[in-house]
């Protein structure tokens, strides 16, 4: 083989291989630029998601913070009328008892003026008994007096 051949060789190998780089280089080039289309496109697509799934996703926070309102304000009613309700069985047992009360001290202060009454008469009658042992303490004094006057004479007889 002579030198021409081998150089025309060489260089048909040097051409070969630089075409096919070139080429590889722009399928590359092609894929890479395909992947990034695709990968903006996805891109796109997920922030389309995302903006789908925020909204949703407002969407059922508002319809929650609705539903809890809502519940909120049931509760809050029906805590005001169980208070309401208590406060007029709370009421209405305090009158019950107040007129227990009432009827208890009534009662007493008619008893406590019963006792007073009786303790009355009773110093009455007492005074009375007082008055009648004086009488009958003279009375046998009286008599005391009237025998030893009696038991002297006789003796002196």
């Amino acid at each position: 083989m002579d030198w021409w051949q081998a150089a025309s060789m060489m260089g048909t190998f040097v051409a070969t291989t630089v075409a096919a780089g070139a080429f590889f280089w722009r399928v590359l080039e092609r894929i890479r630029q395909e992947n990034l289309e695709a990968h903006e496109k996805i891109g796109e697509k997920i922030a389309r998601m995302q903006e789908s799934f925020r909204a949703e996703i407002a969407k059922s926070q508002n319809g929650l913070r609705a539903e809890i309102a809502q519940s909120h304000n049931g509760l809050r009613a029906e805590i005001v009328d169980l208070r309401d309700g208590f406060r007029a069985e709370l009421t209405q047992s305090q009158d019950g008892l107040r007129a227990e009360i009432v009827g208890v001290r009534d009662s007493l202060g008619a008893e406590i003026a019963q006792l007073r009454d009786g303790q009355t008469r009773l110093h009455t009658g007492l005074g009375e008994i007082r008055g009648e042992l004086k009488g009958v303490t003279r009375s046998l004094q009286d008599l005391r007096e009237d025998f030893r006057a009696h038991v002297l004479r006789a003796e002196a007889q």
